[in-house]
């Protein structure tokens, strides 16, 4: 046995940890490990050329359709009376329309509003560059 420090190591522990009786007893252990690492990263560089080559269009157009933005309306609450039963606050209708000025410069956004909206399209277009 050894001393090391604190700790006894028995002469097969060292082997063990020993990297040139290693390499002695499986001199391709490297060369395997190399190979192994090698068909890992052009697999990864594979999928990855598969992905911006092939797959670019199809994943562009799947990243720019992705624009809806969902936000949750809250549920109507009934009328409010006073004490006479006269309508205190009523529920109607709000709509609210957001429009993102990087997304509407690139597409033909303004245009269909316009229509939609039967605002001039010159006006939509200064609002939509005026909003913060």
């Amino acid at each position: 046995m050894l001393q090391s420090g604190r700790f006894d190591i028995c002469q097969d522990q060292v082997d063990i940890l020993n990297m040139t009786h290693e390499t002695a007893q499986y001199p391709a252990a490297g060369v395997h490990r190399s190979v192994l690492c090698g068909l890992f990263m052009a697999l990864l560089v594979g999928k990855m050329l598969y992905l911006q080559t092939y797959r670019h269009e199809y994943l562009y157009a799947k990243s720019e359709s992705n624009r809806i933005r969902v936000q949750p309306v809250t549920p109507r609450r009934g009328i409010i009376y006073d004490r006479d039963r006269r309508p205190l606050v009523a529920n109607r209708a709000a709509y609210t329309l957001s429009v993102v000025p990087a997304e509407a410069a690139k597409t033909v956004t303004v245009q269909k509003l316009s229509t939609l909206l039967a605002i001039d399209e010159a006006e939509l277009q200064r609002r939509v560059r005026k909003t913060p």
